[in-house]
Formats: C-alpha cells, sequence, structure tokens
C-alpha cells in the first residue's frame, strides 16, 4: 500500500480504519498463532510426555549402574586400577541397559 493514502475517519471510526489499514499484518499473526496452537503445541506435549518416560527410566538406569558398581567393588575392594574401574562401569553399565534398555548400542 502506498503510504501518501490520505483517510478523513471520525474519531469514532478510527479503530475500524486502522483494523482494515493493518489486516494483512492482523490475518498473518492470526494465522502464526492458529498454527502454534493447533500443530506446534501438541507436538511439544506428545515430546514432553515422551521425555517424561525416559527420564524415568534412565533414573532406574543409573540406580541399577550405582548398585551394580557397589556391590561390584565391596566384593573385590576399591583399590583396583583405573583400567579394571573402567572395565567394572563399563559392565556394570551393560548388565543395566539388559535390565532396562536406555542405549540401543552398549
Amino acid at each position: 500500500m502506498p503510504d501518501n493514502i490520505r483517510v478523513n475517519a471520525d474519531t469514532k471510526h478510527l479503530i475500524a480504519v486502522a483494523a482494515i489499514w493493518k489486516f494483512p499484518d492482523l490475518l498473518r499473526l492470526l494465522f502464526l498463532v492458529g498454527f502454534v496452537l493447533l500443530i506446534v503445541l501438541p507436538f511439544c506435549s506428545y515430546f514432553m510426555a515422551n521425555s517424561e518416560k525416559q527420564n524415568v527410566k534412565l533414573q532406574e538406569f543409573q540406580s541399577l549402574v550405582q548398585n551394580c558398581e557397589k556391590v561390584t567393588f565391596d566384593k573385590y575392594g576399591y583399590g583396583l586400577s583405573p583400567v579394571q574401574s573402567g572395565v567394572v562401569n563399563q559392565r556394570c553399565k551393560r548388565w543395566a541397559n539388559a535390565r532396562v534398555r536406555v542405549y540401543e548400542n552398549l
């Protein structure tokens, strides 16, 4: 729209004139809000529900790993070398992942 259009309107008609003048911008805003409400928000709620389930599984997995490491270190002692400690950690993670499937290739 050109900027040099003069509109002679009374004060009581200014809201209607402004609405007509900004109608394309208001229509874009309405479509954007509708898109967000109808498309984006349901996907967000789906991912939030999935992440809560995943967090519960991850907490259970970490608890199993910690218990396995505690039992192993109580049995063999805490004086293991760093390489042996890493092996214990990896084996406990594999054992816990077999019970609570969190990782695909562990």
